[in-house]
């Protein structure tokens, strides 16, 4: 197995093991979104909603390059990339939706979404070969958000303000 191969294929393993138990649907997105802001009002939630919806953001960007990648690498199955596409597209409607939610503008949100494509095509140097960058910042970053969005929220206020929402 060449190491492209290799890489594609670990990926993909680190992807279904992420994966969320059933797919999302946009009903599911709008409820859990709906469940998220509707504490952004209390002390420094809104903040903490801002930044869940950059590490959304950049976890949707860093596993559609990934799944192009893995798209890309010889031998591989045409839907080898699929459940990072899934992954791709539910994290980027969630962070999305999130962050106009606590106001950023669409100008905001898609400038969030460049500068973090800029950044990961600058990790890997513009090339598919450099997927094992991803393949770190895949597992390190998108594990948590896509295990329990709302856990990775409580995590972000706790690291913020630990004496408010420590138990």
């Amino acid at each position: 197995m060449n190491r492209m191969t290799w890489i594609a294929a670990a990926v993909a393993a680190c992807a279904a093991s992420i994966s969320p138990s059933q797919a999302f649907t946009d009903a599911d997105l709008d409820r859990l979104a709906a469940e998220i802001l509707e504490s952004k009002t209390a002390p420094g939630v809104g903040d903490a909603i801002n930044d869940l919806s950059s590490e959304l953001i950049e976890c949707s960007a860093i596993t559609m390059v990934s799944a192009i990648c893995i798209g890309k690498t010889p031998g591989q199955d045409s839907s080898a990339g699929q459940p990072l596409e899934n992954i791709s597209s539910w994290t980027g409607k969630l962070g999305v939706i999130l962050g106009s939610g606590v106001g950023l503008s669409e100008r905001a949100l898609s400038t969030r979404l460049k500068v973090t494509a800029d950044d990961i095509m600058r990790d890997v140097s513009s090339s598919c070969r450099n997927l094992s960058v991803l393949f770190e910042r895949v597992r390190k970053s998108c594990e948590a958000l896509v295990a329990s969005p709302t856990n990775r929220l409580k995590q972000i206020l706790v690291a913020r303000q630990p004496s408010l929402y420590e138990k």
